[in-house]
């Protein structure tokens, strides 16, 4: 018969298998639905004729204009600020959810096998008594 902990590790285990299953899901249903992510447009130019747009991280005079106001420090802060909004918008967003699916799984499976395990025997500290001489 199972000990009320493994009992719990179980279930832990048993619930990471179903976070894995609706975040798998989840992301799947974002990837099929949504665009790749928006890009800040800054301005157009003309290539073979074609106006195109031009992505801010690729215009020279916003990234100088960036650093002068904010120096090297502003320009790393813009750029990692653009990265990290990235993250959450258009299929990025599926890749996003797949990587903390991932984690919050793996965390559970972790606590599900710390609560699991039985005590060593030979472990000195699981057995209460008098200390060795």
């Amino acid at each position: 018969m199972n000990t009320p902990q493994q009992q719990r590790a179980l279930i832990l285990h048993r619930l990471a298998w179903g976070v894995l299953a609706l975040g798998f899901c989840a992301a799947l249903a974002v990837y099929l639905t949504h665009d790749p992510a928006p890009t800040q447009v800054v301005g157009y130019e003309k290539v073979n004729g074609v106006w195109v747009p031009v992505p801010a991280e690729d215009d020279r005079r916003y990234q100088l204009e960036v650093e002068r106001i904010g120096g090297k420090m502003g320009l790393a802060m813009v750029e990692f600020n653009d990265w990290f909004a990235g993250l959450w918008q258009g299929r990025t967003l599926a890749y996003t959810l797949v990587v903390i699916t991932l984690a919050f799984a793996a965390l559970l499976r972790f606590v599900g096998n710390e609560l699991g395990r039985d005590p060593d025997p030979a472990d000195d500290t699981a057995t209460p008594g008098p200390p060795p001489r």
